[in-house]
Order: structure tokens, then sequence, then C-alpha cells
């Protein structure tokens, strides 16, 4: 069950990249776009300080509940 959530190894930016990453397999199937969002993941792939990461999915989580919500 965690692989819906995860990647194996246990990183976040797969499952958002799929889906809410504009270029992503399921946001081009659902026609998701925000490149705000896009923006963020593409930052988190290059950002190694772990707080930091945490910081920007937290972004990531607020503004993909505030649109689809």
């Amino acid at each position: 069950m965690t692989d819906w959530i995860t990647e194996p190894r246990g990183d976040l930016n797969y499952f958002l990249s799929l889906h809410y990453l504009s270029t992503g397999s399921y946001a081009a199937w659902t026609g998701y776009s925000n490149p705000e969002v896009g923006e963020l993941i593409l930052k988190v792939r290059t950002t190694f300080d772990v707080g930091e990461r945490y910081d920007l999915y937290d972004q990531i989580q607020v503004l993909t509940q505030i649109i689809c919500c």
C-alpha cells in the first residue's frame, strides 16, 4: 500500500511529479497544471536539506488542497 503514496525509497517527489507536475503522466491525463506547484516540485529535486524539503512539501500540499477544494 505504501507504493501508492511514496516511491519505494520513500521520496514523495515521485508521487508529486506524476500527479502534479504538468509533464507528469497522470497530470497530463487529468489536465492538471499549476506553474507554482511545478516550480516547487522542481525545487525539491535539487534541495538536500531535509527541513527545507519538508517546508517545500508543505507549500505544495497547501497549494494543491486550495485548488482542489
